[in-house]
């Protein structure tokens, strides 16, 4: 097998050329690598791309074929001569894998003369140029690759002299990092993610197990404006650079107080800046910071993985869409994996430069200047191709993150408690437990307000919009509403993790081996507060719990006759979701230990319900993990307690039956020695036996759970006021679990 590179000519200009080439209809049968690495180089003053691919010549395929393939495909970055090396964009990298995607981005260099044979012993040899996120690219790259039985690839060091993006030798830096974390450094390790939008700049400080997960230790965001004072976002102004140097100053200052290793990334105003090469160097020479200028593509998958750390959506197909200042970036994604990602010249700031007079405060709103932004925002949306890509894949979740989204929902849920006009299905009686979501008509109303107001201090007075957004909100949300109507979006979820924390994902999955980032936040953060906080060992004992708790809610939603008739009413109530977050609260219970012994629940209700690292949860959620922790002793949920009083009905009864599970469990580890194996239970319609399976000791003896049956007793009056029927608690070996029918015909509500 022979790797021979074509080239084929296109009349573009270098640094201007936008192709991607795909030759996914090589092999029908045996799936191939169908995205091409492209090199730009000047030749004979024509553009040529050399592509590479496995087993196929382009120089056999067509030239119109090939063109074909090129319009067909989403362009991606420009390319253009760096320094003297050529820039190479391996723009979405789709391997078909049993009918799955995988799809990663990355930017390597190719030396031109080395776009040739390989000889008879297939390889690539690549060199990276985009810094470290490149190399996690590189890896997924090599081994899909590898998969289907092309390669090795081969990863060859390139120095670069001067290189603007100031990584000097990346893969000796890339290897070095992998090599330092592997000795068990990254546990505790302190990482720092800057995000220098065209906007403002946020960072974030965040502490990291070895593996890889991470908890927020400090944030930090300042207003810069650097897209302003430019026509379309295209220089960098000295104004907006001194802002700039400053807050870099401070972030770095931070950084090295918290002892954090510190990346930087930049978007859309550094993107497209004309001047961005000497921004870049003077902000690595003044401030003594180096920056990574990310293409659209990259922001928008970093992005992605910024999100999975907030929403339990990685088993989902969501489309994120973030409005940032000088571009919106469009992500479609599942597991982890981009299926389309791409960025529009559609920001708050460029389209109130552009058409409603940002900076000229005292102007008024004119209805002209709105409809001309509509009709820009619509053309340009009809043109990208983000409406039919985005169309062809039916998402089932919409998710927006960054701040304009994150203004229009505080909007939202202000005019819907003024109003007093929320769905209970949507917003709850307590403010503090909206679900941070809102809907298309919610959406338009909040458009018609701010458009209403007509001048800047009018907009500052909007419940609910930040007053250093007031110039920019009417652009961002008829943005906004645009997108939703070209999309069809009904809903949309609001993420508070965006970018940065994608950053510290990006940075982390280059140092821990099988790092999955986002397949289960809840699950993590929940073990990561319940280590925090893990005070005499007690986190085994709260895990075991949990696991007793799971057996005894799933038991009581089962039969011993067919159908329901056994089945307490208040366990129709229940669903799947309600014993993950019994479990959540069962494996928490204990945290207040940490403050103090006595009325630890009460510390606990305290530490859980103010916690910023329960993740993916909504504040309903969090507020029910609370409770249950508050109420797993000692007195029982009270209508007198007005946290409790402010829940919906519904949820009360809920909480009632969760936590009368709960109390029984965690008194069936009331010696913290995991005596119990198991929960059996069974029901009859007036009547519930728990049949506690003891644990076996090392000498093959049941172990003695009189204890814990002792204090699970003192349970079981709350038990039966909640679900009405009387209990008992049995100690049961395997040949009692035979004769009680361990397998009965049953109905479960979680399956």
């Amino acid at each position: 097998m022979e790797f021979v590179a074509g080239a084929f000519e296109l009349k573009a200009s270098a640094g201007n050329f936008l192709a991607s080439v795909s030759n996914s209809g090589l092999k029908s049968a045996a799936i191939m690598l169908p995205t091409v690495a492209q090199s730009v180089v000047e030749s004979g003053g024509a553009t040529q791309v050399f592509g590479i691919i496995g087993n196929h010549s382009l120089s056999n395929i067509p030239h119109a074929k090939l063109q074909g393939w090129c319009n067909k495909l989403q362009p991606v970055q420009e390319a253009a001569n760096c320094k003297g090396w050529n820039h190479v964009i391996c723009s979405s990298l789709h391997l078909l894998h049993n009918r799955t995607h995988l799809a990663a981005e990355a930017s390597i260099n190719i030396q031109p003369h080395t776009v040739k044979s390989f000889g008879t012993q297939p390889s690539l040899q690549c060199c990276g140029s985009r810094g470290q996120s490149s190399w996690r690219t590189w890896e997924l790259f090599a081994a899909a690759a590898a998969q289907e039985g092309i390669g090795p690839i081969e990863e060859q060091p390139l120095n670069v002299d001067d290189d603007d993006t100031g990584n000097g030798n990346l893969a000796q830096h890339w290897q070095k990092t992998k090599r330092d974390y592997s000795d068990g450094e990254l546990e505790g390790k302190m990482l720092a993610a800057v995000d220098m939008g065209t906007n403002s700049f946020h960072m974030v400080v965040v502490q990291a197990d070895k593996q890889g997960q991470f908890r927020l230790v400090d944030t930090a965001k300042e207003n810069v404006r650097l897209g302003t004072g430019s026509p379309d976002i295209n220089i960098i102004t000295q104004d907006a650079e001194e802002r700039a140097l400053a807050v870099m100053k401070h972030f770095k200052q931070l950084a090295t107080t918290r002892n954090a290793e510190m990346r930087i990334v930049a978007t859309s105003a550094v993107r497209e800046a004309r001047n961005k090469h000497a921004f870049v160097r003077r902000m690595r020479e003044v401030a003594g910071v180096d920056i990574e200028v990310l293409s659209g593509q990259e922001e928008a998958c970093l992005i992605y993985q910024g999100v999975l750390q907030a929403l339990p959506v990685y088993d989902n197909t969501v489309l994120v869409v973030d409005i940032g200042g000088g571009s919106t970036e469009f992500v479609l994604g599942k597991a982890g994996k981009p299926l389309y990602a791409t960025s529009l010249k559609l920001g708050h700031i460029r389209l109130s430069a552009q058409f409603l007079d940002l900076g000229r405060s005292k102007e008024e709103l004119k209805k002209e200047q709105i409809e001309e932004l509509r009709r820009h925002i619509q053309s340009v949306l009809a043109d990208s191709g983000v409406i039919e890509n985005v169309k062809k894949t039916q998402f089932e979740i919409a998710i927006g993150s960054s701040g304009t989204i994150e203004s229009v929902e505080h909007m939202i849920h202000n005019h819907t408690a003024a109003t007093g006009s929320a769905d209970q299905s949507h917003t709850l009686d307590s403010s503090t437990l909206t679900v941070r979501e809102f809907n298309a008509e919610e959406l338009g109303v909040v458009v018609k307000k701010v458009c209403k107001a007509k001048t800047v201090e009018q907009r500052m007075k909007i419940p609910g919009l930040p007053e250093r957004r007031a110039d920019v909100i009417v652009a961002g949300a008829i943005l906004l509403e645009e997108i939703f109507l070209a999309i069809g979006i009904q809903k949309m979820k609001v993420s508070p993790f965006a970018l940065r924390e994608g950053v510290i994902v990006d940075t982390l999955a280059q140092s821990v081996v099988n790092y999955t980032p986002g397949v289960n936040i809840r699950h993590t953060s929940v073990i990561n507060l319940a280590k925090k906080f893990n005070t005499d060992q007690r986190m085994r004992s709260a895990q075991h719990s949990a696991k007793l708790a799971k057996e005894i809610l799933e038991g009581l939603q089962k039969c011993s006759t067919a159908g329901t008739d056994c089945l307490s009413d208040v366990v129709l109530l229940l669903e799947e979701g309600d014993i993950e977050l019994l479990e959540a609260a069962t494996t928490l219970h204990f945290v207040g230990m940490f403050i103090n012994h006595n009325s630890y629940h009460k510390h606990s209700h305290y530490l859980i319900k103010n916690s910023e690292h329960l993740l993916g949860f909504s504040p309903l959620e969090i507020e029910i993990l609370a409770l249950l922790a508050r109420y797993h002793r000692k007195k029982v949920p009270s209508l007198k307690d007005e946290d409790f009083a402010t829940l919906p009905e519904e949820i009360q009864n809920k909480v009632q039956a969760m936590c009368a599970v709960m109390r029984i469990a965690v008194a069936l580890d009331r010696c913290v020695t995991n005596s119990i194996e198991h929960v059996h239970v069974f029901q009859r319609p007036d009547s519930v036996t728990l049949a506690v399976v003891p644990a076996v000791d090392s000498t093959g003896a049941l172990r003695d759970v009189s204890l814990e049956v002792w204090a699970a007793h003192s349970e079981l009056p709350y038990f039966e006021k909640i679900f009405k029927r009387r209990p008992t608690i049995m100690i049961a070996d395997e040949d009692d679990l035979q004769a009680m029918n361990t397998d009965p015909v049953s109905f479960s509500l979680s399956s």
